[in-house]
C-alpha cells in the first residue's frame, strides 16, 4: 500500500509527520503500490487529489484525513473510511457522523513519551503556518517579542523537541495547537494571515468539542506577499457582490514600524 501525504514544495510538519508517524504504526504495511493508497493527516480529501492523483487506485484507505469545502469529493466505491478528521469533513464527502475519529496526528503519542516543561522560566513559543514564513521574517520579530520560534518547515522530532521546552504555544498553524494538545502543553490558536481559513480548524475543533477563541495577530509583511489563487478568488468574489472594482488593498499588508510594534506586541499575549 502507498502512503500519501501532502506535498506543496516547502517541508511542513503537518503533511511530513504521515511518513514519520505510520511507517510506526504500521510497520511493514507500505510499499510503492499503484493500486492501495492510504490517506492519513492533512486535508487529504480533494477532488484534485482523487480524480486526478489517484485516478485507476483500486482502493483508497482512509484513516484521520480531512477535506475542504468545496474541494471536497464524495465519498467513493473505491474508498475503505476507517474515520475521518471531523464532522465538517464527514458531511462535504457525504458519510454520517460515525465516521468522525479526530486528527491522526494524536497518534504520536503512541511514539513519544517527552516530558513537558512546567518551570516558570520555559518561554512562550509561537508556530507560524508555513506559508507565513514566505512573507515575513519571524526570527527578529519572535526574538523582540521574547517568544520562541518553532518553524513547522523543520523535522518531526525537532518539532516536538521544542514545542516541549515551552510553557505555552501560540500557533498559527492548525497541527501545531493539534501537537501541542496531544503532548498535553497549554496553547492558543491564532489568527495572522488574511487568507486564513477556519474551516480545517473548526473540522477538528468539533471532532474533539473544542470552543477556539482566537489570538489575533495584525497582519504585517517584510516580503512580496504570495497572493494565493484562493484569496484572489475571494476578493474578486467580494468586489462583485458589492459591484465595486478594484485591487486588493495593499495597505492592509503595510509593514512600517507602528504596524511591527502591534505585531510584537500581540505576540506577547
Amino acid at each position: 500500500m502507498r502512503l500519501e501525504a501532502c506535498i506543496n514544495g516547502n517541508p511542513n510538519v503537518g503533511d511530513d509527520l504521515n511518513h514519520w508517524l505510520w511507517p510506526q504504526l504500521l510497520p511493514g504495511l507500505f510499499n510503492e503500490s499503484p493500486e492501495h493508497v492510504f490517506l492519513g493527516v492533512g486535508t487529504l480529501l480533494t477532488k484534485k487529489r482523487v480524480e486526478k492523483q489517484l485516478a485507476g487506485v483500486k482502493t483508497v484507505s482512509i484513516l484521520s484525513s480531512g477535506a475542504w469545502g468545496p474541494q471536497a469529493p464524495k465519498c467513493a466505491p473505491n474508498w475503505k473510511v476507517y474515520g475521518v478528521r471531523g464532522p465538517r469533513t464527514a458531511a462535504w464527502v457525504g458519510l454520517d457522523s460515525s465516521s468522525v475519529v479526530g486528527d491522526g496526528a494524536y497518534l504520536l503519542r503512541r511514539c513519544v513519551s517527552p516530558t513537558v516543561a512546567t518551570h516558570e522560566s520555559a518561554p512562550i513559543g509561537f508556530v507560524p503556518h508555513h506559508r507565513s514564513e514566505d512573507y515575513i521574517n519571524w526570527e527578529p520579530i519572535c526574538r523582540a517579542a521574547g517568544v520562541q520560534l518553532i518553524s513547522a518547515r523543520q523535522g518531526v522530532e525537532p518539532f516536538i523537541q521544542q514545542l516541549t521546552s515551552c510553557k505555552l504555544v501560540v500557533s498559527e498553524a492548525m497541527h501545531g495547537a493539534i501537537f501541542a494538545d496531544a503532548l498535553r502543553i497549554p496553547w492558543l490558536p491564532a489568527k495572522f494571515s488574511p487568507a486564513f481559513r477556519e474551516d480545517k480548524w473548526l473540522d477538528w475543533a468539533d471532532s474533539m468539542s473544542l470552543d477556539l477563541h482566537f489570538h489575533i495577530l495584525p497582519a504585517v509583511h517584510d516580503k512580496p506577499f504570495p497572493l494565493g489563487k484562493r484569496l484572489e478568488k475571494t476578493f474578486k468574489q467580494l468586489m462583485s457582490r458589492f459591484k465595486v472594482s478594484g485591487k486588493l488593498p495593499e495597505q492592509s499588508w503595510k509593514s512600517g514600524p507602528l504596524e511591527v510594534a502591534k505585531l510584537i506586541q500581540a505576540l506577547r499575549c
